[in-house]
């Protein structure tokens, strides 16, 4: 009983470890950490005492040392870091489809210059402007577009910074005033 005590209190300090590295955990290190437990369970098993007593007994020095308890909170904890894990996988999931959805953006545009410039052209015979200029147009036009975008993503990006630092200094504060005071 005395090394399921120890286990749990092992692997409660890890997820502890996890939790201070803010996150930075992957579904690797949440396996490791379950096969570490894997490896103490059958030290403490009560079904490895040969006799009913010694069991029995086994079951008292459990409920002393409070080792349901442990386990419970080490099961909580360890769903709460599996949460974790996932919100941030959910994370860059949503990054990666915004770039594939950016370069599916990209490619539809190159796909329809042709289109485009064709229009162009026309509409430029209508004005009697040079039709070469219709295919700078839309690269203009494009690259005007693209790096207009580039800058509203970049200025947002700096925004969610800006807010997270805010937010870190507050955190910082109130419990700097909750350790004072």
């Amino acid at each position: 009983m005395i090394f399921q005590n120890t286990a749990l209190n092992k692997m409660t300090i890890k997820i502890s470890n996890a939790f201070l590295r803010e996150g930075d955990v992957s579904y690797q290190y949440i396996s490791k950490l379950y096969r570490d437990y894997a490896k103490t369970i059958k030290f403490w098993q009560s079904n490895n005492f040969k006799y009913y007593g010694t069991q029995k007994e086994a079951e008292q020095i459990r409920k002393a040392f409070e080792n349901d308890e442990l386990r419970q909170s080490y099961y909580e904890q360890q769903d709460f870091l599996e949460h974790m894990v996932d919100i941030e996988n959910a994370q860059t999931e949503r990054r990666n489809g915004m770039v594939i959805n950016v370069a599916a953006t990209v490619l539809a545009i190159i796909q329809v210059q042709e289109y485009m410039v064709g229009l162009l052209e026309r509409f430029y015979e209508n004005f009697d402007i040079a039709i070469e200029a219709a295919g700078s147009t839309f690269d203009v036009m494009v690259i005007g577009g693209g790096g207009l975008i580039l800058l509203v993503m970049y200025i947002l990006s700096r925004k969610r910074q800006y807010v997270r630092k805010k937010k870190l200094s507050r955190l910082t504060e109130r419990s700097k005033q909750q350790r004072t005071g």
